[in-house]
């Protein structure tokens, strides 16, 4: 396979971050995953204004970063799941696991940092 047929058969993510001054966290989210979506052929950051309204995040009183992130074909970049809301982001460990969930999504991502995968497996239980 070419390099060109392999980025062309990996999905893609668009993946949302706060840049809000209450967001502001110890954790270098923008820089790591900067680095990751410069890995990923079809992968996309965007900074933008507060998600409280759209994650729940609690401003000041959060416990860590918040994520919004959209999986998608490779490159037409049409939507392949929810949107899923991931966090909140503890740790550098905690945000390492996400960037590596968001470059390869075969990897186990652990349930508390995904909070739907955590309801839906309590559901279940």
């Amino acid at each position: 396979m070419t390099a060109e047929a392999a980025g062309a058969a990996q999905p893609g993510f668009t993946v949302i971050f706060c840049t809000g001054t209450h967001c502001r966290s110890h954790l270098p989210v923008r820089e790591m995953l900067g680095t990751t979506v410069r890995g990923c052929p079809h992968g996309m950051s965007v900074g933008t204004a507060c998600l409280s309204g759209l994650t729940g995040c609690h401003g000041d009183a959060s416990p860590g970063p918040l994520l919004l992130v959209q999986r998608c074909t490779g490159t037409d970049r049409r939507p392949s799941g929810p949107t899923r809301v991931l966090g909140p982001l503890r740790s550098h460990r905690d945000l390492a696991m996400v960037c590596r969930w968001l470059a390869d999504p075969d990897t186990d991502l652990p349930l508390r940092l995904d909070p739907a995968a955590r309801r839906a497996a309590a559901a279940r239980n």
